[in-house]
C-alpha cells in the first residue's frame, strides 16, 4: 500500500485526476490517496489557495500528485505551484520531453530539462513608483552558486545512470554577465566529475532557435526558472502540446509531480478534456516509488493509443482527419483496455 497526496485543483483538473487514479488500478499499484484540497477551488473552501494541512500532509506522506490549479493574472493570490516550490524546497523542475507517435509533430525528440525552481527570474521582487503614465517597475532577482551545483548534480547524475552524454547549461550570460557566469562556473564544476559527459553551454536565445531546428541534438539541459519555463513549453509545442507533458519536481525530501498544463475553465466539466498529461506525470510518481515496470507498461499504452489513433481528444483530433473525438472517460477505457492488452 502506497500513500500518495493527491491534489485535485481546479477546472478539469478532478476530471482527469479520477481517470489517472483508474489508470494506476488498472495497472495493479495500490494506492492510498490523501486527497487534499489546492487552488482557487480551497479559496472558497478553506480561505486560502493552498491550506496549512495540504502542507503538512505532504510533509507527512513525501509523495504528492497535483492537477492544474488556476492563478489569476495580475493580481489576486500567488501560483500554488511556487508555492509548493518554495514551500517545500523543490528546487529542480523535472520536464521529460519525449515524441510520441502522434501526426504532424517532431518525432525523435528524447531529451529531459531540468529547471531551477526556486530563485531567479520568477521568484523576484517587484517594486513600481510614480504616476500613470510615468511609472517604472524595478525588478530585484536573486541568483545562487548553490542552486546550480543542486541542479547540475541531479542533470549529470540523471544522464549518468541513464546513458546520456549530453549536458547543456542554458542562461543568458552575455547580458546577465555576472549570475550567468555564475551559473555556468558551478555547472562546470559539476561537470568536471562526469568527464565521460559531454557538458557544453547554450546562450537562451540561441537554444531556442536549436530546439525548433535540431531538438534531437540535445538530451539533457540544466536552465534558470524562467527561461525553463519558456524552453519546456516550446519542448512541449514539438510533441503535441502541453496536454501530452509530463512534469514533477523534486527537493531532497519530498517529491511533487504535476500536469504542466492549465485548468481549462472553458472546457471544465464537458468530459473532454485530455488526461495524457497527467498520465505521464503519474509515470514518473510510479518510477519514483519503485514501480518501473508499470511506468513502462503505461508508457507503451499511451503510445498504443496514439498509434493507432482510434480514441483521440478533441484537442488533438484535427491531427487524425476522419476521426470522431472522444471523452475524457472513454479515452481513459481505451488505454485501461491497451494495459490489459498487452499484459
Amino acid at each position: 500500500m502506497h500513500r500518495i497526496v493527491c491534489l485535485p485543483g481546479d477546472g478539469i483538473g478532478p476530471e482527469v485526476i479520477d481517470q489517472m487514479k483508474r489508470v494506476v488500478a488498472a495497472l495493479g499499484v495500490t494506492v492510498e490517496w490523501i486527497d487534499m484540497p489546492a487552488g482557487e477551488s480551497a479559496v472558497a473552501t478553506h480561505g486560502r489557495p493552498l491550506p496549512q494541512e495540504t502542507l503538512d500532509a505532504i510533509r507527512e506522506y513525501k509523495v504528492a500528485i497535483k492537477g492544474p490549479t488556476t492563478t489569476p493574472g495580475g493580481g489576486g493570490f500567488k501560483s500554488v505551484n511556487v508555492t509548493l516550490r518554495q514551500a517545500l524546497d523543490l528546487y529542480c523542475g523535472f520536464r521529460p520531453v519525449r515524441s510520441l507517435p502522434i501526426p504532424g509533430t517532431t518525432q525523435g525528440v528524447d531529451l529531459v530539462i531540468f529547471r531551477q525552481n526556486t530563485e531567479g527570474l520568477y521568484l523576484c521582487e517587484e517594486t513600481i513608483s510614480g504616476e500613470i503614465g510615468s511609472r517604472k517597475v524595478v525588478l530585484t532577482a536573486h541568483f545562487s552558486e548553490e542552486a546550480m551545483l543542486q541542479l547540475a548534480g541531479r542533470a549529470f547524475r540523471f544522464a549518468n545512470a541513464t546513458g546520456r552524454n549530453h549536458v547543456t547549461v542554458v542562461n543568458k550570460e552575455n547580458i546577465h554577465k555576472l549570475w550567468g557566469k555564475m551559473y555556468h562556473d558551478a555547472f562546470n564544476a559539476i561537470a568536471a566529475d562526469y568527464p565521460g559527459i559531454l557538458a557544453d553551454h547554450m546562450l537562451g536565445d540561441a537554444m531556442g532557435m536549436r530546439l525548433v531546428m535540431t531538438p534531437s541534438s540535445y538530451q539533457v539541459m540544466a536552465i534558470e526558472n524562467m527561461f525553463g519555463d519558456f524552453m519546456s513549453d516550446v519542448c512541449a509545442g514539438l510533441i503535441g502540446g502541453l496536454g501530452v507533458a509530463a512534469g514533477a519536481n523534486y527537493g531532497d525530501h519530498f517529491a511533487l509531480f504535476e500536469a504542466v498544463h492549465g485548468s481549462a475553465p472553458d472546457i471544465a466539466g464537458k468530459g473532454i478534456a485530455n488526461p495524457t498529461a497527467i498520465l505521464l506525470s503519474s509515470a514518473l510518481m510510479l518510477e519514483h516509488i519503485g514501480k518501473n515496470a508499470e511506468a513502462k507498461r503505461l508508457r507503451d499504452a499511451i503510445d498504443a493509443i496514439y498509434s493507432k489513433g482510434e480514441f483521440i481528444t478533441g484537442d488533438l483530433a484535427r491531427r487524425y482527419p476522419g476521426i470522431t473525438p472522444v471523452g475524457t472517460e472513454a479515452f481513459t477505457d481505451a488505454l485501461i483496455r491497451e494495459i490489459h492488452f498487452a499484459s
